[in-house]
């Protein structure tokens, strides 16, 4: 780390020299491998809303971008030619334990093979690619890191809050109780690089037979002597005591410096070494594989996950990886900026979204041990940010904003960065937005994404035909009908209905085509339904119906529905006028006359009818005459 001030001059020359003389890009390539299975881990298709630079929206993608973030921001600060591959997963593991890393294969050095530079020593197989120059192990990973899915922020639910997991870009926490899960995925991709350990804890010999390269770093400073030249029982001990420490030169180096600048270093020996955990902190199975925990300043590579050890920056463990062999970039480590997706918005808004900006070795990460009296502010990230647009009509170079950005420079410590976008007054078309970082070092990274700038949404118009408002249904059943276009989007068919009974709550029938049918019980009811065209734009009709189908408007004994559905008139008593009630008339439909009916004859028939009457008259009058 450069213990300069940058001003900005200087930062204008240094960006110059880059122009004139740019920088090879990277060549380190870290792949992550899903290993998780369909509908779980990093496939898990739970809903989530993007956070703090991470736009995935389901909670599988989201972990997926927090890993391959990781992974790139180790490929800033990791300078070698061959793919390094990492299979992970998440899993249910024991509550409370946040995950765990483990090599896939080693590699030992042994005569007649000299190409590894520590005889007899075990070698990550990642890092025993590097030396070789190609992939060893071509059909297998190089590592596998585990990660809980069941992880229950303990703290958070003592503190009386629902918190998942942190899956954002941001180097603090939306709530401080919360695990840091980019933070855990770096810890354990540096245990697989080789930050790592492989004594057997409970007899002190060699996991593997013989020392890892890692272990040939580690003294025990009560005796001075190295791992690999103790016996079992000196390393067994040496695990129990505070005085196990980490000599290799990268790290002394730096050591020595944090010890010369900053008023506080706990952990530090005057000879550069370092507090390594052992057990007299607590567990014995981390002991070797960690820093101590009181190590100040504090690091990513402490044995358990503290509110305040660093997300943003792997600290000593890049010297502890350049000790065992890794390379690193002899111009310093690179910036690293998450990634924007392309956006559409419409015509007279802006767009707002955040992002992350990285740089492992920035001075920012070291504020306490850095002089910040001539910068006229305090601790910030030391960085130049600009932003341009490919198409000045729609979006001018300054029409965006950074957030912590003054004239090209930051000027905050902030990690997570807002962007609002405000194009030209009524402007439409795509444009190409490109934001980029320079460190001192000269060091950048950029990024790009599109912009469509559409025209004004003109919002869907929606109509409910049927019934009308206010209508009365008489029937147990209740068909609903609308319209809905959209001058964008034309005819739109799914319609989504809601009802919902007086004073109470709405209920929905989501994307229905076509007529909509309930079976309503009698009552008074709000009928709403609503459309969306493509650009999410709403608009709702709603109309007032009653049902009114057991009852009996007109007494006459059958309920309304009935009286539809056999068709008599539910408003008359008496539907075919023959003086009988609907619910009595065994043909309500038909008339019914009890007084002499005349049957239809011919004319001669009816004459005879006639002559026939008169006799019978006649006859009765004589009779009577006779009585």
């Amino acid at each position: 780390m450069n213990n300069k001030l940058i001003s900005p001059t200087l930062f204008a020359i240094t960006l110059l020299l880059v122009l004139l003389h740019p920088i090879n890009g990277l060549a380190t390539t870290i792949t992550i491998i899903n290993n998780d299975g369909p509908n779980e881990g990093l496939n898990d298709p739970t809903p989530m809303t993007p956070i703090d630079g991470n736009d995935g929206t389901t909670l599988g993608e989201q972990r997926m971008i927090v890993l391959q973030f990781a992974a790139d921001f180790l490929e800033t600060i990791i300078n070698s030619n061959v793919e390094i591959k990492i299979e992970a997963s998440f899993d249910p593991l024991t509550p409370g334990f946040i995950g765990m890393a483990n090599m896939v294969s080693w590699e030992l050095e042994n005569y007649p093979n000299t190409t590894l530079p520590f005889h007899s020593t075990y070698y990550p197989q990642a890092l025993a690619n590097h030396f070789y120059g190609y992939d060893r192990q071509p059909q297998k990973n190089d590592m596998a890191i585990q990660l809980n899915s069941n992880y229950a922020n303990n703290l958070c639910d003592q503190l009386g809050f629902l918190a998942d997991p942190y899956l954002g870009l941001n180097n603090k926490t939306t709530l401080n109780c919360q695990q840091h899960v980019l933070g855990t995925v770096l810890h354990e991709i540096i245990h697989g690089l080789g930050f790592y350990e492989t004594l057997n804890k409970a007899t002190g010999a060699w996991s593997l037979t013989n020392p890892d390269i890692y272990s040939t770093q580690l003294e025990d400073h009560s005796n001075m002597l190295l791992w690999p030249n103790m016996n079992n029982t000196q390393r067994i001990a040496s695990l129990n005591q505070n005085n196990l420490h980490w000599i290799g030169l990268n790290a002394a180096f730096q050591s020595l410096f944090l010890q010369s600048h900053g008023a506080i270093t706990t952990g530090h020996w005057p000879a550069g070494h370092i507090s390594m955990h052992t057990s007299n902190e607590d567990n014995l199975s981390s002991a070797g594989s960690h820093f101590a925990k009181y190590l100040y300043p504090n690091e990513i590579m402490e044995h358990t996950q503290d509110l305040d050890d660093p997300k943003n920056t792997i600290g000593l463990a890049k010297q502890v990886l350049q000790d065992i062999g890794w390379p690193v970039f002899f111009n310093g480590d690179k910036p690293l900026l998450s990634k924007i997706n392309d956006a559409e918005i419409f015509a007279n808004t802006s767009y707002h979204t955040d992002f992350s900006i990285f740089d492992n070795d920035n001075a920012l990460h070291y504020e306490k041990f850095y002089n910040w009296s001539s910068t006229g502010r305090g601790p910030h990230l030391i960085m130049g940010v600009s932003a341009n647009s490919s198409d000045q009509s729609i979006v001018a170079d300054s029409d965006i904003l950074i957030s912590g950005v003054t004239n090209g420079l930051s000027d905050s410590p902030d990690t997570l960065r807002q962007l609002i976008i405000t194009p030209q007054a009524n402007a439409t078309g795509m444009t190409t937005i490109t934001i980029e970082v320079l460190d001192v070092d000269g060091n950048s990274d950029l990024m790009t994404f599109m912009l469509i700038v559409n025209a004004s949404n003109t919002p869907p118009v929606v109509s409910i035909t049927n019934p009308s408002n206010g209508h009365i249904f008489l029937t147990t059943t209740q068909p609903f009908s609308a319209t809905a276009n959209d001058i964008e989007d034309g005819n739109l068919s799914n319609i989504d209905w809601g009802v919902r009974a007086a004073g109470g709550n709405w209920q929905y029938d989501y994307g229905v085509s076509g007529t909509w049918t309930k079976n309503l019980a009698d009552g008074s009811y709000d009928i709403s339904a609503c459309v969306s065209d493509s650009n999410n734009a709403t608009a709702c009709d709603q109309i007032s119906v009653s049902v009114s189908a057991t009852a009996d408007a007109d007494n006459d004994g059958i309920s309304n529905a009935d009286e539809v559905a056999q068709g008599t008139d539910p408003f008359n008593n008496d539907s075919d006028n023959d003086g009988l009630l609907d619910g009595e008339d065994p043909d309500p439909l038909t008339p019914t006359n009890d007084a002499l009916t005349v049957p239809a004859m011919s004319g001669l028939g009816l004459i005879a009818l006639c002559l026939s009457m008169l006799g019978l008259g006649v006859a009765r009058r004589r009779t009577n005459e006779t009585d």
